[in-house]
């Protein structure tokens, strides 16, 4: 049915039970597809605060360290 997008124009949102059912019905036909939309868009998934924080620190050290020099 809806295998290489899932894309759904405004008008015709009276599909999206059947798009859904079959996403739930069919992971497997998405999972690739959700994978690759994970890894293109969200950066460091469950771990971002972190890399977040570590970016932060690192970033105020070397300023730090460029204004004692």
């Amino acid at each position: 049915m809806f295998r290489s997008a899932v894309s759904i124009d405004t008008d015709k949102l009276d599909c999206l039970p059947a798009v859904v059912g079959d996403i739930l019905t069919h992971p497997d036909r998405f999972s690739a597809k959700i994978d690759k939309m994970l890894s293109n868009y969200f950066f460091n998934p469950g771990h971002a605060g972190e890399v977040a924080g570590k970016y932060i620190l690192e970033t105020l050290i070397n300023r730090k360290k460029g204004n004692q020099s």
